[in-house]
This record gives C-alpha cells, sequence and structure tokens, in this order.
C-alpha cells in the first residue's frame, strides 16, 4: 500500500470531535487516537492489510501510527456520514502524557482493565451499536464540543470514559474464560498494585510465585504490551500525580510515598514523562471549582 505523511493533532486542547461526509482518503497515520462512528451510509474500510465495508451503526478504534483509509463502496446509494473523536491520553488524565497507545490507556486508573482480560487488540475489532448507545454517546460528545458551553471539557471527559468502557466490555473475557496465564499475571498486577510504593524487583517476585524471571518477564510484556518496569513507573507516576493535585504532600513525601527514595532521580523521571516538573504540574493540574 502507498502511505501519506502522519496526521498530526493541532488542536491546543488535546480533543477534536468531528462529523465527516468524506467516504475517500488517502492512507494516513496519526499521531493521536481515533475513534469513528459510521452514521449514516456505507464506505469500504482498509487497516492493517485487511478490507471490511463499514456500515451505519459500525465504529472501530485507531491507535498511534496504525495506518487507514477509507474507500467509496459503490453498493452505498445514500450518502455517507463518520463522527470522529481524536484524542491524546492525556484529555483522560494528565497523567497519560507520553502514553501512546490502548495498552497503556485501558490500565490506567480511570478505566482500570487489565489489557489482557481482552479477547483481542481494541483495534483490531469492527464493533456494532445494536442499541444505539454509542451513537447517543457520540452525538452528546459532537454537541459538546461544537457549543463548549461551561465545563464542556469534563462532560466529554466522562463520556469518552464511558465509551472506552462500553467498548471494552465487547471484547473483555468473562471470569470463567480465563486461563492459568491470567491467574498469574493477576498475582503480579495485585503485588504491584498493593506494593508500588515499596522497592520492587521481579527476580524476587518471579521466586515468591514460583516462575524464573524471564519468564514473567516475557509473559508480561508479550501479554501487556509493555515491560514491567515501564508498567511499574506508570502506576507510582500515576499515584504520584493523584497526590500532587489532591494532597498538600511535598515533593519530597510524595517521592518516597511512591517508590523513590531518591527524590532528584523521581523529579528527573517525571519531568521526562510529563514535560513538567512536579511542582508545574500541582500549579496547572489542581482541579478548578465546580461551576
Amino acid at each position: 500500500m502507498s502511505e501519506t505523511a502522519s496526521a498530526l493533532f493541532v488542536n491546543s486542547e488535546p480533543i477534536s470531535v468531528q462529523r465527516s461526509d468524506v467516504d475517500h482518503n488517502a492512507y494516513h497515520r496519526h499521531n493521536f487516537l481515533e475513534i469513528a462512528y459510521i452514521s449514516k451510509g456505507s464506505a469500504i474500510h482498509y487497516f492493517n492489510h485487511t478490507t471490511v465495508t463499514v456500515r451505519k451503526g459500525d465504529y472501530f478504534a485507531i491507535d498511534y501510527n496504525e495506518a487507514h483509509r477509507f474507500s467509496h463502496d459503490s453498493t452505498n446509494t445514500g450518502g455517507f456520514e463518520v463522527i470522529n473523536i481524536l484524542f491524546k491520553p492525556e484529555f483522560i488524565d494528565a497523567s497519560l502524557k507520553g502514553c501512546r497507545g490502548f495498552p497503556d490507556l485501558v490500565a490506567h486508573a480511570s478505566i482500570n482493565c487489565s489489557y489482557f482480560n481482552l479477547q483481542a487488540p481494541p483495534t483490531g475489532v469492527i464493533y456494532h451499536d445494536e442499541s444505539g448507545e454509542v451513537l447517543t454517546l457520540f452525538h452528546k460528545m459532537l454537541r459538546e464540543y461544537t457549543q463548549q458551553e461551561p465545563k464542556y471539557s469534563e462532560l466529554l471527559r466522562c463520556c469518552l470514559i464511558e465509551l472506552i468502557i462500553l467498548t471494552l466490555r465487547k471484547i473483555y473475557k468473562n471470569v470463567n474464560d480465563t486461563v492459568i496465564t491470567d491467574q498469574t499475571l493477576n498475582r503480579l498486577l495485585e503485588y504491584v498494585g498493593q506494593n508500588f510504593m515499596h522497592s520492587i524487583r521481579l527476580k524476587e517476585i518471579s521466586a515468591e510465585l514460583g516462575y524464573t524471571q524471564s519468564y514473567l518477564s516475557s509473559l508480561f510484556t508479550q501479554t501487556l504490551g509493555i515491560p514491567f518496569s515501564k508498567y511499574l513507573q506508570n502506576i507510582r507516576l500515576a499515584h504520584a500525580c493523584d497526590l500532587l493535585v489532591n494532597t498538600r504532600k511535598s515533593v519530597d513525601e510524595i517521592s518516597e510515598a511512591c517508590g523513590y527514595n531518591d527524590v532528584k532521580f523521581f523529579r528527573r523521571l517525571f519531568k521526562n514523562k510529563l514535560k513538567m516538573s512536579p511542582s508545574e504540574f500541582r500549579k496547572t493540574s489542581r482541579r478548578q471549582p465546580i461551576l
């Protein structure tokens, strides 16, 4: 396939909700996430070397750097319309700045979904909105984004989280479907969630769970899509962001509460991840009073 340059997100705010009637475009990649809903007609959708006809009521997700395009469906004579939600993960939570895909996003506390409990990657499925519940969310988000009344951004955030969770439900494994691998990873993630504020080494955890370090490391990366060390770092920094916004603890106290005894290292890691210091983050991310 021939591909164009990446589509760039140019909004000052990290979300955009658009309606389009263009049913033919060139291959393109994104530097953002997209969820698209076919609200009228049909088109041919090309994605990851597959071709499928998408029709009214279908919707799908596109990850960072995934190439896709629409092509005209010759059998469609009634017009075409798609509603696109384009967003960067930090719109959901500032601690997700630097996140580059759904594996990181769905594991965040706002959504709290273990990636390995999904039956398929979120972007590998064409979903269908049988009840119209999803279309209602898309229309609400389009209206809020267009009218931009007071606190519209907060409403958009709530709707987006609801949309993602409703979508993940469609590919989430039932409890009876889980296998021993899931149980092992559940124990590992539960341990991290309870002990991230302490010194954690995969070597010691592996010994405690009865597995080799290399096995658990490989299992973790293959299933969740990120290394164990990055997952642990994300959990700690997400907790740090929460403490910075919602408590008066000092940066030194927060560093220690998140498992970092070296505050200089914590400050450097925080700034590399969020592109601002902990103090700057606290100043810019304080919750505003509700109207």
